[in-house]
């Protein structure tokens, strides 16, 4: 059965409106006025979407990974594996190890007689040292489109993904806005002569209209950042909003000069 903590999940991934109306309807079905119901199942009927439901991902470089742990038994792995900033301390952590601080064949190799341990050996230590290598290398491109797919990702759903979970689940009303806004936020551009459909529609707007004064506006602000939603919140509360919008606004400034200088992301 399709819950609010079901639900929460559509926010990372691009879940289709179709799949949200028949969520929302199966969460907070009882708690829906008539017309909205009769609103979110017309919706839920409709048509189904061949778009994706996943944004696209940076690949993670899991078999780099799996042979460092092979290779490195008594090294803590990466606290996780879509974590940029846990697979460089990983990283770190294999060249300590290996008791090098650079990753230059040529130039950080340690000589043969200053090497000591299992790994001493040209063989021993070169097969690890190139791994790390490789590892390292993986790692700073991994890091690089990871960047990349999440701007992407917000330049279509806003800060939805950066929603805390206890947030959304906190108040019924609050998570079906963000859900639906979200899903509709998400939707696949229509090739067409005219402006595109707004994702603010009826249904939008009869959910925001459900939000009360408890409501979680904070959370509805990372997606729906509008004057009277923005009122709602306190100096702290708008001022990490935006930090938040400014962190995104360096990351693509970044991404564009690296562009305009290398021609490379």
């Amino acid at each position: 059965m399709t819950t609010l903590h079901t639900l929460y999940g559509s926010l990372a991934e691009r879940w289709t409106t179709e799949r949200v109306a028949r969520g929302l309807l199966a969460a907070e079905g009882a708690a829906l006025p008539k017309a909205l119901a009769r609103r979110l199942q017309r919706a839920a009927a409709a048509r189904g979407s061949l778009m994706p439901e996943v944004f696209d991902r940076a690949a993670v470089p899991a078999r780099q990974v799996a042979v460092a742990r092979a290779l490195f038994p008594d090294v803590r792995g990466p606290a996780r594996m879509d974590d940029p900033k846990a697979l460089q301390a990983y990283v770190a952590r294999l060249m300590a190890a290996l008791g090098v601080t650079g990753l230059s064949f040529a130039a950080d190799r340690p000589p043969r007689p200053t090497r000591d341990g299992a790994w001493a050996s040209k063989k021993a230590f070169n097969k690890r040292f190139r791994l790390i290598k490789r590892l390292a290398d993986k790692v700073a491109r991994y890091a690089q489109v990871a960047r990349l797919k999440a701007l992407a990702q917000i330049a279509r759903t806003r800060l939805a993904q950066r929603i805390e979970h206890a947030d959304f689940v906190a108040d019924g009303p609050s998570a079906a806005f963000i859900a639906w806004f979200t899903a509709r936020l998400g939707r696949r551009s229509v090739f067409t002569w005219g402006s595109q459909a707004r994702a603010y529609d009826e249904i939008a707007d009869a959910l925001f209209q459900r939000l009360g004064p408890d409501a979680q506006w904070f959370a509805v602000a990372h997606v729906h950042p509008a004057p009277e939603v923005l009122a709602r919140l306190s100096q702290v509360e708008r001022g990490q909003l935006l930090g938040a919008w400014f962190e995104v606004m360096r990351d693509a400034a970044e991404v564009l000069s690296r562009l305009a200088w290398t021609g490379r992301y």
